[in-house]
């Protein structure tokens, strides 16, 4: 024989009401938006990602500094325009030769890939280049 249904009598509360009466407690927040591709976060990531490597494409080592066996990682900063541009571009850190190289670097690898619309622009890069002898 089978089992008889339960139902309960207790009353349902809704999750999207905020309780009543007391002050402090902050407005209920919307519902998340569920979106089928990746987050904005992820997307940002992602064409990171590819900037540096495409940046890594157009790396110049001096001759000078491959001769001397210098080998250092500069810390890069500048800020991405929509137009793929450098924009406020700062160069810190190891030996000069190979500071100078990073920027020739950025220079060789405009335009720089676009941001896609799901990241915002202008964009904030802070990245380190290695310069590493193989």
């Amino acid at each position: 024989r089978p089992a008889a249904a339960v139902q309960s009598t207790a009353p349902v509360s809704n999750p999207i009401e905020p309780p009543v009466g007391d002050s402090a407690v902050a407005e209920a927040s919307p519902a998340p938006v569920i979106t089928s591709g990746p987050s904005a976060g992820v997307m940002r990531d992602r064409y990171l990602q590819q900037l540096y490597a495409h940046i890594e494409r157009y790396k110049f080592y001096p001759g000078a500094a491959r001769r001397r066996g210098m080998e250092a990682s500069v810390r890069v900063s500048f800020t991405l325009n929509q137009a793929g541009g450098v924009d406020a571009l700062e160069i810190r850190g190891g030996p000069r030769l190979l500071r100078d190289a990073a920027a020739v670097t950025l220079r060789r690898a405009e335009p720089l890939p676009r941001p896609p619309d799901a990241v915002d622009s202008p964009l904030h890069v802070d990245y380190v280049m290695a310069f590493a002898l193989h």
